[in-house]
């Protein structure tokens, strides 16, 4: 599903096991970990507020934290970080 018009989408994944990022209507933060390649994220704290954005951006919102929380396994092809849930289907795909 491609981004609202008008919103971003990102997640930056700090060396010290943070992440934090935007999920188009709120910042938010949490904790992350690799072991090959799996990935297991904490659990994802947002921002209190929210700022006026088009519509479809507090569903898009939604459905990004809720695709985090099923991340599993990471990969990492060129400038891509694809993150999919046990079962292998994709759920984030972002670009560095």
């Amino acid at each position: 599903v491609s981004v609202v018009a008008g919103t971003e989408v990102d997640a930056l994944f700090a060396d010290d096991g943070r992440m934090t990022g935007s999920d188009g209507c709120h910042g938010y933060a949490g904790h992350w970990a690799t072991n090959e390649d799996r990935i297991t994220l904490g659990a994802i704290e947002i921002s209190p507020g929210m700022i006026a954005l088009p519509e479809g951006a507090a569903q898009q919102a939604d459905a990004f934290i809720a695709a985090m929380n099923r991340a599993a396994t990471f990969r990492v092809e060129g400038d891509r970080l694809e993150l999919r849930d046990a079962a292998g289907a994709l759920q984030v795909a972002f670009r560095t």
